[in-house]
């Protein structure tokens, strides 16, 4: 050893450590996107957006919001409710996914003309002038490009008056739930759907906190994936789904729905009725999933409040009726009939339009508080995911009195940070009787965390009783 002759320094651990707090409400949502516009390739990738612009950047932009799942729900984060990021995976696939070879004839007007299809997919673009049937040359005789509403502008640089337009498509009813769900290649190991929901996390270090496929969420098959996706994200974090109830069926008929599709999970949030705003209609379960985040937001990004009587950006609710859309309005008692089977909903009454609802789908089957209630599930499930963000670090360190010490205190003061707002009471123990010897040999140590996150306050009875004693005293 050196001989020390002088001043020296050195620096010493922290006793504590920061609490990484997850994110409350990061959707990963699987849908269909107009890649035809940007990037074709871009089929089966998760991809973190946090604005519009990196979105159509990404994904390109379309008119038609329920074709293009992923566009409606860009518009319904980034410009209704402000608010973001978004996982987006899109799975409309240029190559396969697309229309037989279709020729339209147009008229050419001061050089330019428009190809009103949506969806055209510029390689396979071939142009002969209508009257000789002459070839014309890209570059050369003509250009394309994309407008505002995803249609193809031509311009052509040679004189001619009509043009034969050659071209193939995007063909969004060639997607089934397969695409969806998803899995993973046999032959190239990719993942692709809903699967690719354990890339999110490793790629961009941000945890989803729901799980959205908009448009193909109703069916049972999809639902249960989505459920099941939920638990073990990347084997450890946990997620909430939303679910769109069928849009051609009333009120009435979900709860009979949901029973014979088995969909009573605690993991599931399920909605009733499309919301329409303007033109427009949308898939519920993305109003719902930005207003939650926009709420969080308000929170400090815990997710202890319900969404319920929060007002929507809508100005209607409708459900399908044959290719119409038809305007209902649920009455309270109609809406909490919906309520009382585990389904929330848009209600029209003193506040506006607002969602309403506060239970999951396993309601009333199963009363649990902790799985039952919307927000209440969500904290246990987002307290799970900052603990294993925070303390993953002390995995394979020493088990010392003092890393026990440490992670006792730490959680301890964020927890009791939360008391009064956004919980009740809250305590964390590793206790004698959690940890049998069994257990300790192998390195293995259980702490019981005792939380209760604060319930919606959702009914106020107030008796009114008529006192005859004021009366008597009417003279005095």
């Amino acid at each position: 050893m050196a001989l020390e002759h002088g001043v020296y320094t050195k620096e010493i651990d922290t006793a504590g450590f920061a609490v990484v707090e997850a994110d409350t409400a990061i959707p990963f949502i699987v849908g269909l996107a107009p890649v035809n516009m940007t990037d074709p390739e871009n089929v089966n990738n998760v991809v973190l957006c946090n604005n519009l612009i990196e979105f159509t950047e990404a994904f390109g932009t379309s008119k038609d919001l329920m074709k293009y799942t992923l566009v409606q729900a860009a518009k319904v984060y980034f410009t209704l409710y402000e608010t973001g990021p978004v996982f987006m995976v899109n799975v409309l696939d240029a190559k396969n996914h697309i229309t037989t070879e279709t020729t339209e004839t147009l008229e050419v007007l001061e050089g330019k003309t428009v190809l009103k299809v949506e969806g055209v997919i510029h390689d396979s673009i071939k142009i002969t002038d209508n009257a000789s049937s002459a070839v014309l040359v890209l570059g050369t005789d003509y250009l394309l490009k994309f407008d505002d509403s995803g249609y193809t502008a031509i311009y052509v640089m040679t004189p001619h008056d009509k043009i034969d337009v050659t071209f193939k498509a995007l063909d969004t009813e060639k997607i089934t739930k397969d695409e969806i769900i998803g899995g993973v290649d046999p032959v190239t190991y990719k993942r692709k759907g809903m699967e690719l929901i354990h890339e999110a996390f490793p790629k961009y270090r941000k945890v989803p906190g729901i799980i959205l496929t908009p448009g193909y969420s109703h069916d049972s098959e999809v639902a249960a994936i989505m459920e099941t996706k939920t638990k073990n994200i990347n084997g450890v974090f946990q997620a909430q789904a939303i679910i769109d109830c069928p849009s051609d069926k009333r009120y009435r008929d979900i709860p009979n729905w949901k029973n014979e599709n088995n969909i009573v999970d605690e993991d599931i949030t399920a909605v009733y009725g499309l919301v329409k705003l303007g033109d427009d209609v949308y898939y519920q379960s993305l109003h719902i999933a930005a207003l939650m985040s926009t709420i969080d937001t308000a929170q400090g990004q815990v997710p202890s409040e319900s969404p319920s009587n929060k007002n929507y950006k809508m100005d209607g609710l409708v459900i399908k009726v044959g290719t119409e859309y038809e305007k209902i309005n649920l009455d309270l008692t109609q809406a909490n009939y919906l309520n009382e089977n585990g389904i929330v909903t848009a209600l029209n009454f003193i506040n506006g339009w607002t969602a309403w609802g506060n239970y999951n789908t396993c309601y009333p089957s199963r009363t649990d508080i902790k799985d039952s209630y919307l927000p209440v599930k969500r904290m246990f499930k987002w307290a799970a995911n900052t603990l294993i963000l925070s303390t993953w670090q002390f995995v394979d360190r020493k088990f010392t009195n003092v890393l026990r010490d440490s992670i006792n205190l730490t959680v301890e003061d964020w927890l009791k940070g939360m008391n009064g707002n956004h919980l009740y009471g809250s305590s964390i123990a590793l206790r004698e009787e959690d940890n049998p010897l069994s257990d300790m040999q192998k390195g293995k140590f259980t702490w019981h965390i005792d939380m209760s996150p604060i319930l919606p306050l959702q009914a106020q009875i107030y008796e009114f009783e008529y006192n005859l004693d004021y009366l008597q005293n009417y003279y005095s």
